[in-house]
């Protein structure tokens, strides 16, 4: 298999199925999305690995990046006639993860910002990326008809990684770094 074909010279690809669309087609905006999802996740996971504390989170993320790129899939398939990879049980454990850790973590008081350990960051990051990729969807779905199934996921998806985040700074001991208000007032010396 090459790497480039030369088929994308002339700003257009083809969906599963063959039909050819422009690079900037909503559908492929919305699975684009999470290709770039799935690589924030490999990084995640690269900083995760670094500490024995989050293996099993590590381990979910793995298989995450599995279930995303099936989201993706899904999303590839216009004409709707492939099986579809993600189910109702995926996203049902998602949602049992999701309560797993934030059983875990202190109860929210204020608004939490991006920060902390380096893979909460990332792992808040990876969150916005997914609001986006959701967003995308939206846009599409109001085109053209798209899997229910990879939609809910990633409605959940977002929410997994925010909680993850929330996790990370609880088992490595990093204070959740919290929103203030207008901020604080820093005085710099001349």
């Amino acid at each position: 298999m090459k790497i480039y074909t030369g088929r994308g010279d002339y700003g257009n690809t083809n969906l599963i199925g063959g039909k050819t669309v422009y690079k900037d087609n909503l559908r492929l905006e919305a699975y684009g999305s999470l290709d770039e999802l799935n690589s924030l996740v490999g990084w995640l996971i690269a900083l995760c690995h670094k500490e024995k504390e989050l293996l099993t989170l590590t381990n979910e993320l793995s298989l995450l990046q599995h279930h995303i790129y099936d989201a993706g899939t899904d999303l590839a398939d216009p004409s709707g006639k492939l099986e579809e990879r993600l189910t109702e049980d995926i996203t049902k454990w998602l949602e049992a993860r999701i309560d797993h850790y934030d059983s875990l973590t202190q109860p929210i008081e204020k608004f939490i910002l991006p920060g902390g350990h380096e893979a909460a960051a990332v792992a808040q990051y990876a969150r916005t990326v997914t609001r986006r990729a959701e967003r995308k969807l939206v846009s599409l779905m109001k085109e053209e008809e798209i899997s229910k199934n990879a939609f809910i996921f990633v409605n959940r998806l977002s929410d997994y990684f925010f909680i993850a985040g929330r996790y990370i700074n609880e088992v490595m001991k990093v204070e959740e770094p919290f929103y203030d208000r207008g901020g604080t007032v820093f005085h710099l010396d001349d």
